[in-house]
């Protein structure tokens, strides 16, 4: 039943979503397999790798990382608009489309995203998201907003820039890290990186939420 219920929230959370960098969900439908009922979505068609696939290889080039980054703040943007927080923001929810002469990226897996004015579906201090990518307030099981889906997303971008994580070790030691632990600049794996760029990541890695920008939509003015 938990995870059916998840599968609904994804398909309602998409259902108010059309943008080019979300992933499409056209319905939940139901068959019988081997004598079940199964529920599944039916989403759209995409050819291509996660962003995790892609960072296997190390890290990407500048400009692919920044048009990477640029239109996955668009596809939450979109999100924000709507007042939903993805709550998973990491590079195996970011798939990257093939078939296109310049990378075409696109937001997976809603099914953690929290929408405003829902009703707690969870006990107070419940932690939802992937540890390396873990926003302050999220370890701590603390309310979240849109700004917790910029914390991973500079997490993301820093991934991108440099093909290292900014916090390494096992989860305790790495939401301790999150709660505690300035990053360093990007700059600092890798000397090329624009100081505005660093900047930036360092920004969206505030511990604080009220010190990174307050949603995507500031993210794509920046």
């Amino acid at each position: 039943p938990d995870r059916l219920a998840r599968l609904e929230r994804e398909a309602q959370v998409l259902a108010q979503l059309e943008h080019a960098n979300v992933a499409g969900v056209y319905g939940l439908e139901e068959a019988a397999v081997e004598g079940r009922n199964e529920r599944f979505l039916v989403m759209q068609l995409a050819e291509g790798e996660t962003l995790g696939d892609r960072l296997t290889a190390g890290a990407l080039p500048l400009d692919d990382a920044v048009e990477i980054a640029r239109q996955v703040a668009l596809g939450l943007e979109a999100a924000h608009a709507r007042g939903i927080v993805h709550r998973d923001i990491k590079p195996d929810n970011l798939y990257l489309v093939s078939g296109y002469e310049t990378v075409f990226a696109k937001i997976l897996d809603f099914g953690l995203a929290h929408m405003k004015g829902e009703l707690r579906v969870t006990a107070t201090g419940t932690v939802f998201g992937t540890p390396e990518y873990m926003s302050p307030e999220q370890a701590r099981g603390a309310p979240i907003s849109p700004a917790t889906d910029l914390y991973s997303f500079g997490v993301v971008l820093f991934e991108m820039l440099t093909g290292e994580l900014p916090f390494q070790g096992a989860t305790t030691d790495l939401i301790f890290k999150h709660l505690r632990e300035p990053p360093r600049a990007p700059s600092f794996h890798l000397g090329s990186i624009p100081p505005e760029i660093d900047e930036l990541v360092l920004r969206l890695m505030e511990k604080a939420p009220d010190k990174r920008l307050s949603d995507a939509a500031d993210l794509v003015a920046t």
